[in-house]
């Protein structure tokens, strides 16, 4: 399955990579017109911060680096948030039904997603929901505070008050859990 292979446009040579796609086991690309089987891209917005709508995300790193202040390690879309699960169905339903005539074998979410912007590096996310779901899994993997306290060399005196520590806190604290 190879979501994007070619031009957008015919070109004279594309038989011959169609060929070479069937040779090598590819069945299925996103473009309907090619006589493979067919997949759709959702084209979810919210699952990646792509090169060219960087900007936001690159104002909250150097925000961030600047300050140290962590509301700036959050994202535009809060993953956990029920907004934008709302926004992902709605998004994924108006989507369905715009290829569904095409009887596509596979739909994915998005190309290139990234939490970041690609492989640049960034702590996130510390928006209230990410935090409460982060908690609410460290509550279901540890048990108790005092044996997450315990494995991370850490004094939380209640849940609430437990946040992740930051990539540069980790190396610091020399303990990566946390």
């Amino acid at each position: 399955m190879l979501p994007w292979a070619g031009p957008q446009s015919y070109q004279p040579w594309i038989p011959a990579l169609d060929e070479q796609f069937r040779r090598i086991g590819v069945t299925t690309l996103a473009s309907p017109q090619r006589n493979f089987k067919f997949m759709v891209s959702s084209h979810l917005s919210a699952f990646g911060i792509y090169w060219y709508r960087r900007d936001n995300y690159l104002k909250r790193k150097k925000a961030f680096a600047e300050t140290g202040d962590k509301k700036y390690l959050t994202r535009e879309i809060t993953l956990q948030s029920p907004e934008f699960e709302a926004s992902v169905k709605k998004q994924f339903d108006g989507r369905l039904k715009e290829s569904a005539a095409l009887h596509p074998l596979a739909y994915y979410l998005a190309d290139e997603s990234s939490l970041t912007c690609y492989t640049d590096p960034f702590d996130v996310d510390w928006a209230p929901e990410a935090l409460a779901g982060f908690r609410e899994w460290l509550r279901k993997d540890y048990g108790s505070l005092d044996r997450l306290n315990a494995t991370w060399n850490t004094t939380f005196p209640s849940w609430e008050s437990v946040v992740p520590m930051t990539t540069d806190e980790a190396q610091k604290h020399g303990n990566f859990a946390p």
